[in-house]
């Protein structure tokens, strides 16, 4: 089976966008236009957020490593880390709305685990690491030793 690949990822969001947007009636923001439009900026934290990348020095840094990716997202330079840190405030609003529509198609999720289970999973998984020589009470810094649990 074939992977989607990155530019697969993205096209994903701008059509997901372009819904979104269809659906809202939204007024176009008054004064001078924006450098990196709205769109764009949405699909690239939503890739960011993907990534994990929190952090807008290290989203920046993440920009200028990886400029194939950045052209894909349709971004043409890389924006300073004060530029994203205040579209990322002026886009907060939308990009709420529109995770909030990405989880409307969701899926409902399946039933809650009750406690009892997890309670039993815990133990059971505690059990195994004591056998491989991991100390199942210390959780950081623990001996990574190979475990096939």
């Amino acid at each position: 089976m074939v992977e989607p690949s990155f530019a697969d990822y993205v096209s994903l969001l701008y059509t997901l966008f372009e819904r979104f947007l269809q659906q809202q009636a939204a007024p176009t923001p008054r004064g001078h236009p924006w450098v990196y439009r709205h769109k764009v900026v949405i699909v690239f934290f939503m890739i960011m957020q993907c990534l994990r990348i929190f952090q807008f020095k290290t989203q920046h840094r993440w920009l200028t490593q990886h400029p194939e990716r950045r052209q894909q997202i349709g971004l043409e330079g890389v924006p300073d880390r004060s530029t994203l840190s205040r579209r990322y405030k002026a886009v907060y609003p939308t990009l709420q709305a529109f995770i909030a529509f990405l989880g409307q198609d969701a899926p409902a999720p399946s039933t809650p685990r009750s406690v009892a289970a997890t309670c039993t999973r815990t133990r059971v998984c505690s059990k195994r690491k004591a056998r491989c020589g991991i100390n199942p009470t210390v959780r950081r810094g623990a001996s990574r030793t190979n475990c096939a649990i």
